[in-house]
This record gives C-alpha cells, sequence and structure tokens, in this order.
C-alpha cells in the first residue's frame, strides 16, 4: 500500500520525478492536478523506468483506500480528474474485507460514467 499518487512513466534511466515536476512538465498530461493544491502535489510523484511496456502506457498507482484516511484534498475528486483521461480503469480491493468502507465508496462513485 502506498500513501501517494505514483505515476509509472518510460524515461532513459530509473529516477523518481517530484509532483511539482510532472505537474509543470508541458510534455506530460498532470499540468491540470495543480489545482488540487501543494498538499496533492507533495503526494504526487513519478518513477521512470526504461521499460518498452511503459512506451505506450502510462501507469497510475493511487494511495490505498482506507476507512478514516486523513488526507487534505479531495480525494475522489483527484479520482474522476485521473478517470476523464484514462483509456482503462482497474480497480483492486480486499475481497476478504466484508463491508465496503465510506472512502471506497465515495472512490467508486467518482468512478461513475467513466465506464
Amino acid at each position: 500500500t502506498t500513501d501517494r499518487f505514483t505515476v509509472l512513466l518510460n524515461g532513459p534511466v530509473e529516477r523518481v520525478i517530484s509532483g511539482n515536476e510532472l505537474a509543470e512538465n508541458p510534455d506530460l498530461p498532470f499540468r491540470g492536478l495543480k489545482k488540487f493544491g501543494d498538499s496533492f502535489i507533495n503526494d504526487f510523484e513519478g518513477s521512470e523506468v526504461p521499460s518498452s511496456v511503459l512506451k505506450s502506457i502510462t501507469l497510475i498507482d493511487t494511495p490505498g483506500i482506507v476507512s478514516g484516511a486523513n488526507r487534505s484534498y479531495e480525494f475522489n475528486t483527484v479520482i474522476s480528474s485521473l478517470a476523464e483521461s484514462s483509456g482503462l480503469i482497474i480497480l483492486f480491493f480486499d475481497a476478504l474485507e466484508f463491508d465496503i468502507s465510506n472512502e471506497l465508496k465515495g472512490a467508486i462513485d467518482a468512478l461513475q460514467g467513466h465506464e
């Protein structure tokens, strides 16, 4: 489980990219994410690795969806914003949990209309 949004990108060498650098780069599709504020940008990062698979796709690993998470940005609004420009969304969850937490339900609701 991660505590941040992590973008996996193809690149010439392995390196970590700050959220601010991702959001400022005109060659990447993340410029609009600055509107979610510094708190979100601090929880946003990239990992660039040489990968033939990542030449044609970009993956985003979101923070774990847990009940009672203390976030200082609108998590579901960020999820919805990212979903707008996504070609495929895969939602993983713990099938052994008997309850759907309010945060997971909110994330599912935020994905409505992006099927």
